[in-house]
């Protein structure tokens, strides 16, 4: 399975949606992870297009980057308004070494989202990660743990059952000038 990650930026979003019909044919091997920068009307019609493909996804609620940093509340509000009675997504939660889970929880909570299971993104290690996940667990399955391996060690997805697990990993290899990559 493949699980791309994008930023929710316009040209990323509109890049899902002109890829509907090749999503669509292959809907059991990609499903898509996007962390929202931003309450847009092109963002919603993603969603909008993913949902009606039926595509699997994952919407990051506690985004590090962007306008909706800190805003939970919003994103979770547009996914109860865009998704309602859609339940093939996971709202996706990311956490590192100080995020506090519990009010994010509380707010899918308040929403009841209907969807089937949460992905977390581990974007640094935690001493407490086997606690965290089992409170959240009590809300709500874990479907996927991405382990970035770009914030955690090689050894840090032993944690995770083998049913779960996702590696998160950059393999471009940057060029210092564009004219350097050959076509």
């Amino acid at each position: 399975m493949y699980y791309p990650y994008l930023r929710g930026k316009q040209f990323e979003l509109i890049a899902l949606r002109e890829l509907v019909d090749l999503l669509a044919a292959n809907r059991s091997k990609i499903s898509p992870v996007i962390e929202p920068v931003k309450n847009s009307t092109t963002f919603r019609k993603a969603l909008q297009a993913l949902k009606d493909i039926n595509l699997n996804f994952s919407i990051i609620v506690n985004p590090q980057v962007g306008d909706l940093i800190n805003n939970s509340a919003t994103i979770i509000d547009i996914l109860h308004q865009e998704l309602q009675d859609y339940s093939n997504f996971q709202p996706g939660i990311i956490i590192d070494e100080k995020t506090n889970v519990a009010p994010i929880i509380e707010k899918l909570k308040d929403f009841n989202l209907g969807t089937n299971g949460l992905t977390i993104v581990h974007n640094g290690e935690r001493d407490d990660v086997l606690q965290v996940l089992e409170n959240i667990e009590h809300y709500e399955a874990i479907r996927n743990n991405i382990i970035n391996f770009n914030g955690t060690g090689r050894r840090y997805y032993r944690n995770f059952s083998v049913a779960t697990r996702v590696s998160l990993d950059d393999y471009f290899r940057a060029l210092d000038r564009n004219k350097d990559y050959a076509f």
